[in-house]
């Protein structure tokens, strides 16, 4: 959440109690290089090294604060050592790659390229390199071929963050109590993307607190179809039958939460008046007695 002073006092107190953690630096110096203080990353980032040499995430990060400051020697010596450590890890590789393109080395960037699309074949920028390596090549048709495809991975990767962005747009409007538009972007959001569970359990949630079940239930089907065992969507589910008076549905659904949340208040509540439905009364007064007993307020 870019709260950088945050972060390095949290560091620092966690240092003096553990001064040898490489972790430590590792963190400092990604904070320092995310604000462009270059010198205290790169200091941090050899400390870490020092207390760690196989800490393959911070030769990686050297190795990029060398790119980015133009030190292709440096960097390539540093990202050598991070794919050493880790030589399956994709960033890893196709930074590498990178750096080897930029220095001219356009045969050792190819290998090194082609293992990282080989592990993340649907990596935008991976294809991006690989794409640039092949066109210096002179091998025209891959080149087009890998740029076609790093498009489209870049327009489904600018799609989705435009779905993060409606949704959390969505959260503050039901934040400021502005329920429409809300649901109005949590619609938007199911329209382009049906697959978005996120936005199917706040849609009905809304719906459910207006006692809507109607409206509820394809929301509700659609979570159940990507995630039978999630325990807001068996809440939820618990709910919509409550509301239809299948109680004996609801139970399941509610029963089946208290097994992994038996402190949820609102559950215990919910539980005891299903069970008022269905006639238990004892059952329903030791559910009440419990959601009283964690919410006595």
């Amino acid at each position: 959440v870019e709260r950088f002073d945050d972060t390095l006092h949290a560091l620092d107190l966690l240092e003096k109690r553990f001064p040898d953690d490489p972790r430590l630096d590792l963190n400092r110096g990604q904070v320092y290089a995310i604000q462009s203080q270059f010198e205290q990353a790169q200091e941090s980032f050899r400390k870490s090294i020092a207390k760690h040499p196989e800490n393959a995430r911070a030769h990686f990060e050297l190795g990029k604060l060398f790119y980015q400051s133009n030190d292709l020697p440096a960097a390539k010596k540093a990202l050598l050592e991070a794919v050493r450590l880790e030589k399956n890890n994709p960033q890893y590789l196709q930074k590498l790659g990178a750096v080897c393109l930029a220095l001219q080395e356009i045969d050792e960037a190819v290998p090194y390229l082609e293992r990282a699309a080989a592990l993340d074949p649907n990596s935008p920028q991976i294809n991006y390199s690989l794409g640039q390596a092949w066109q210096r090549k002179g091998e025209r048709r891959k080149a087009a071929e890998l740029i076609k495809k790093f498009q489209e991975l870049k327009r489904r990767e600018e799609q989705a963050e435009e779905l993060e962005r409606t949704l959390a747009r969505g959260e503050r409007m039901l934040d400021e109590g502005k329920d429409r538009e809300g649901r109005a972007a949590f619609e938007q959001i199911v329209q382009a993307d049906p697959n978005n569970w996120t936005a199917h359990g706040y849609l009905a949630e809304m719906f459910l607190a207006d006692e809507d079940w109607r409206n509820a239930w394809p929301h509700l089907a659609k979570m159940e179809e990507m995630d039978a065992e999630s325990v807001v969507g068996n809440y939820l589910m618990a709910r919509h039958w409550y509301l239809r008076k299948e109680f004996e549905r609801a139970r399941g659904y509610a029963e089946r939460v208290k097994q992994s949340r038996p402190a949820h208040a609102e559950l215990r509540n919910l539980l005891g008046q299903i069970y008022l439905g269905l006639g238990q009364l004892e059952k329903a007064g030791r559910e009440f007695e419990e959601a009283m007993r964690l919410a006595p307020e």
